[in-house]
């Protein structure tokens, strides 16, 4: 264990892939990969398997998942279409703006962006209320937005 984390992972472990989830789990508990010993690396794995739920088949599963369940509610996706803005009414979101110019309404507008760039980007500032600027301003990512973490606006 007197080894850095990088040294221990590629020792022990072959995919490609989850070598890379854990140099990022090192990462995110700010341990440098390259420096110090696997002490860091081994507290990292034991709360990546505390915390974390990794998808069987990779994590664009996930996406399919949610795609799915979201089409047999009635849900209208629309893919390859870039958001330019997030329109609301009241405080309330009503539907969004694509590049295009065209406009989609919605009785609800779901954002897989993070927040601030739901917020700051699509939304506006200018119609963000003060409880909720505290909201986006405190907001911090941890190891459980690594899959990624829709925003509701």
């Amino acid at each position: 264990m007197a080894k850095p984390a990088k040294e221990l992972i590629d020792r022990l472990f072959e995919s490609t892939e989850l070598r890379a989830v854990l140099y990022r789990q090192c990462l995110e508990w700010g341990a440098d990969p390259h420096q110090g010993t696997g002490f860091a690396f081994v507290i990292c794995c034991l709360w990546l398997c505390g915390i974390h739920y990794l998808v069987v088949g990779g994590t664009h599963m996930l996406g399919h998942a949610m795609a799915g369940a979201c089409l047999r509610e009635g849900v209208s996706l629309r893919y390859n279409h870039r958001v330019r803005e997030i329109t609301t009414r009241e405080g309330r979101a009503t539907g969004i703006v694509l590049d295009d110019g065209r406009s989609v309404e919605a009785k609800i507008v779901v954002s897989n962006l993070d927040v601030r760039t739901t917020y700051y980007g699509l939304v506006g500032e200018e119609i963000i209320t003060p409880e909720m600027r505290t909201v986006v301003e405190n907001w911090r990512f941890g190891p459980e937005h690594c899959l990624g973490t829709p925003s509701f606006a």
